[in-house]
């Protein structure tokens, strides 16, 4: 249960010496879950397509601006029967190293 008859990712990432994006991509399917309501019997899980962007800049020698979005587009999906998965997020810092 839980592990997907069929998924994938595919990663397309840019990235030189200054700068480096890309985005991700995915997919689940034919996933058979346990449904946690009694009686407890087997259920087909939902298929799913995922999608990340995210990307890096340097901001001098010692300092890069870093940031992500998980799943733009805000997909509605459970990675496990009764466990929605997060909706869209944005995350984003500053790394310094010294």
């Amino acid at each position: 249960p839980r592990r997907p008859r069929h998924s994938g990712t595919l990663a397309v990432e840019k990235r030189n010496d200054e700068v480096g994006f890309g985005v991700e991509l995915s997919w689940v399917a034919d996933r058979e879950d346990v449904d946690g309501a009694f009686p407890y019997g087997a259920i087909e899980g939902e298929d799913y397509f995922v999608t990340r962007f995210y990307g890096q800049t340097h901001l001098g020698e010692r300092t890069i601006l870093y940031g992500r979005v998980e799943n733009p587009f805000d997909e509605e999906y459970a990675e496990a029967d009764g466990y929605p998965a997060p909706g869209l997020g944005v995350y984003g810092g500053v790394r310094y190293s010294f």
